[in-house]
């Protein structure tokens, strides 16, 4: 599995092409694995859209909110 992290602009909304303010992870056997490990160092509610098998579809698996403490 592996999954898209976007966060946030200034205006609260969330890109949706480009990647300045999104990352690709690499491969992760569980969810547990990717949200422990794969996060990276940024603050604010992140948005998490993993993919199970290919990251080539047009709609995510599972889309998830964190909230992410970095300093």
């Amino acid at each position: 599995m592996r999954a898209i992290i976007t966060r946030p602009r200034a205006d609260g909304s969330y890109d949706e092409v480009g990647m300045n303010n999104r990352t690709l992870t690499k491969e992760y056997k569980t969810k547990e694995g990717l949200l422990r490990y794969g996060l990276p160092s940024w603050t604010g509610v992140l948005r998490v859209e993993i993919y199970m098998a290919s990251i080539h579809k047009p709609t995510p698996d599972k889309t998830i909110f964190i909230r992410s403490n970095f300093a």
